[in-house]
């Protein structure tokens, strides 16, 4: 497209958009159209303040991956070590877990 107006801002976000097309299809092909139905219905009952409670929920996933990623094997030992004397018998936060290591 060699529209002027197309700057490349606006090529990014076209870009983006794509991808996001092609991500969202792709997904979609492992699901039976059952599972699409179940999916729906469960959208149409998510209320705003369950979809927010999800973004924070899938962010904060999204920051503890990308914090725990820059962590060594070594580091991420001593961090349990730490948690195990800090917590013997485990936090009270059904959310603490070993996130992913």
């Amino acid at each position: 497209m060699n529209d002027k107006r197309m700057t490349p801002k606006i090529a990014a976000l076209q870009k983006a958009i794509e991808e996001a097309h092609v991500n969202i299809k792709e997904a979609h092909k492992d699901m039976s159209p059952e599972d699409i139905d179940i999916y729906h219905e469960i959208m149409e009952k998510m209320t705003p303040e369950m979809l927010t409670l999800k973004k924070i929920i899938d962010e904060s996933h999204k920051s503890v991956k990308e914090a725990s990623d820059i962590l060594s094997p070594e580091e991420m030992q001593t961090y349990h070590e730490i948690m195990n004397e800090k917590y013997p018998h485990g936090t009270d936060d059904p959310h603490h877990g070993h996130h992913g290591h």
